[in-house]
């Protein structure tokens, strides 16, 4: 499963708050599930932090397996980019490399961002904020 951004945002949010929410919530119940990100979730990520607060960063990066972009997963974007113009649905660039990625790999997308992923072919999602 690749998380996108709203889920590692969401879920350091609750853990530093100390408030089981959705995010912390899935995470306790599926612990046992290794979850992959995007290494643009990952910058995406990173935006939210100061400097001073980059190791913070960091060590909640290495709690994932980052993937990159290899040359089916720039097609399968280029694909999905070319779907989203055709049929009037625009989607963020982002959002389409994590939905290219999650397609090319066989896996599931985790998110809560219902206009980002729903109704792109070959595309799965699960919203971890419905139980």
């Amino acid at each position: 499963m690749i998380a996108d951004t709203t889920f590692l945002i969401d879920l350091e949010r609750e853990q530093r708050k100390g408030r089981a929410g959705p995010a912390s919530l899935w995470a306790k119940k599926n612990a046992a599930e290794r979850l992959k990100i995007a290494w643009v979730t990952a910058g995406e990520f990173l935006a939210g932090f100061s400097d001073e607060r980059r190791r913070e960063a960091e060590e909640v990066l290495e709690t994932y397996t980052i993937l990159e972009a290899d040359e089916a997963v720039r097609w399968n974007w280029s694909r999905l980019q070319r779907w989203s113009v055709q049929k009037g649905s625009a989607r963020g660039e982002n959002d389409l490399w994590v939905a290219a990625l999650a397609r090319t790999q066989g896996e599931m997308v985790l998110s809560r961002d219902r206009p980002a992923f729903t109704g792109l072919p070959g595309v799965e999602w699960e919203d971890y904020s419905k139980p």
